[in-house]
């Protein structure tokens, strides 16, 4: 775990997947995926949808998504729904040695209302500590969790500034070669909805409770008490069972 002191107070954060429990794991993740599809803020609008909507005008049923989300931002920061700021309160473990064991939405708004820190050490704090339990993740199980698609993004990304510079240095115009790179850009994006029977939040959920069910009935254990590591070898055993067409047994292992 981490410690922070902000001011007067102290603050232990779950930053590791060997002790973060699967089930704090599960509703803090659930938070990042509505902070990066919809946003935390009115600086989201710019950073999260603009540069989207623009990529999405010739495609007419993701951009009807990507203004769905747009308008939900907009509904959540009226009503003081920050996604960012519960996944952070999510993750402490305790304040002045006080454990937080209320994690309902209610009992994260409290959470928040206790803290005394800034906006620019919340986001700080929970950008590293999301870098750190990610990549734990895909150095664990690369299987279930990879980054081929960003890496893919940023190469091409890379590559259609290259371009432009090249045609600002060479005196000629660079339209054709960058509309091909946002085409691109645009085939990568795919909005989640989160109404509706589409309800990617809703689908996350019960994923969670379907794969807790499952693991549940082969190890005879209840799968919600694991840590996010123990969690995860279960599942890639299952995966890699499945795969080799064996059934694993309580431990994970393969018969």
């Amino acid at each position: 775990m981490k410690e922070i002191k902000i001011k007067r107070q102290t603050i232990l954060l779950y930053d590791d997947i060997d002790q973060l429990p699967i089930e704090v794991f599960n509703k803090v993740n659930k938070y990042w995926m509505l902070h990066d599809n919809i946003g935390s803020s009115f600086e989201d609008i710019d950073g999260v949808h603009l540069a989207k909507l623009f990529l999405l005008i010739n495609t007419p049923e993701k951009l009807k998504k990507e203004l769905e989300n747009l308008r939900i931002l907009v509904f959540n920061i009226i009503n003081e729904v920050n996604p960012r700021h519960m996944a952070f309160a999510s993750l402490i473990y305790s304040i002045d040695g006080k454990e937080i064991t209320d994690r309902s939405e209610e009992g994260l708004k409290r959470t928040l209302k206790r803290l005394d820190i800034t906006e620019g050490d919340l986001k700080k704090k929970n950008k590293e500590i999301r870098e750190r339990i990610y990549a734990d993740l895909e150095i664990y199980f690369p299987s279930l969790f990879d980054n081929i698609l960003s890496v893919a993004f940023w190469t091409k990304m890379k590559e259609r500034i290259l371009k432009q510079c090249d045609a600002i240095l060479e005196g000629r115009s660079s339209e054709k070669e960058i509309n091909a790179a946002d085409v691109y850009f645009a085939s990568l994006i795919n909005p989640k909805s989160f109404t509706g029977a589409e309800n990617a939040e809703l689908a996350y959920d019960k994923g969670f409770e379907k794969n807790c069910i499952l693991l549940s009935s082969l190890t005879n254990q209840p799968v919600k008490n694991l840590t996010t590591k123990e969690y995860f070898t279960l599942i890639k055993h299952y995966n890699d069972s499945i795969r080799h067409g064996r059934k694993p047994d309580p431990k994970g292992r393969h018969n």
